[in-house]
Parts: C-alpha cells; sequence; structure tokens
C-alpha cells in the first residue's frame, strides 16, 4: 500500500470535482490557473427551480434513482443530472437516457470536471437554433 496513508494527519471526502472546487477555491495557485483559462462565457444562465427524481432501473431489488433539474444556459434548454441511489448502475442510467433524451444520443458526454468543454458546446448548439426553438425553450422557463 501506499505510504502515505500511514502519513496522512487529516481526512476529509471529496470526489474529484470537489477537490478541485476546493482547490480553485482555496489554493494560491489558483489565481495563476485562472489566468491561464479560456475566457469563452456563457451569457445567460435561466434556473428552472423545479426539477424531479425518477427510477430509472433496478439492480435486484433496490432502485436506481436519478435526480434531475433543468436549466437555460445561452437560450439552450440543458438537463442535469446525478444518480441519488445507493445502488448505481451507468449502463442502465444510459439506456434510460438514450430512450428519454434520444435528440443527446451519441453526443459527447460531459461531467464538471470538464463542465468548460460543455459551454463551448452550449455556445456552438445556441448559434445553430432557430429562434423558434429558441423560444420554445423560452417558454418553458
Amino acid at each position: 500500500m501506499d505510504d502515505r496513508l500511514s502519513q496522512a494527519l487529516l481526512r476529509i471526502e471529496l470526489n474529484d470535482f470537489e477537490q478541485h472546487t476546493v482547490w480553485r477555491d482555496f489554493s494560491p495557485q489558483a489565481q495563476e490557473w485562472r489566468r491561464k483559462q479560456d475566457t469563452t462565457q456563457l451569457t445567460t444562465w435561466e434556473s428552472h427551480s423545479s426539477g424531479f427524481r425518477v427510477q430509472v432501473g433496478a439492480m435486484g431489488k433496490k432502485p436506481i434513482w436519478l435526480s434531475i433539474s433543468f436549466a437555460t444556459l445561452d437560450g439552450v434548454l440543458v438537463m442535469f443530472y446525478h444518480p441519488t441511489s445507493k445502488v448505481v448502475d451507468y449502463d442502465q442510467i444510459d439506456a434510460w437516457l438514450d430512450e428519454h433524451l434520444p435528440q443527446t444520443k451519441g453526443k459527447m458526454g460531459h461531467d464538471a470536471m470538464n463542465f468548460c468543454n460543455f459551454v463551448h458546446e452550449v455556445i456552438e448548439v445556441a448559434k445553430t437554433m432557430p429562434a423558434h426553438a429558441r423560444l420554445a425553450v423560452e417558454a418553458c422557463a
């Protein structure tokens, strides 16, 4: 095993994104990191107040749940989701997403660690959206 296990004096539970966020917010290197970042920015972010949970499958008798919420980013309706159940099967989650959001099937998957790439995709989709699609999205907000 790694010697650092016996040498660590404190512990904290953080996933990769949380660790990155804490680093970004508290480390002395963060200001330099921010200066080097791409300056591409969203122009609007409208959070939708209502979300929901849905059971997308099961492993044995244990349900697989997703928490789902929405926001409109630069006129593009975006669904945010994350598993909230004790058991998670990403194959079942992906199958549910492909079935219920066929328009997103085959598109690049993103998570919070590469959100900057997602911002570029949102901006490109917004450029190609016809005006009537933007109005329909705005009506959902």
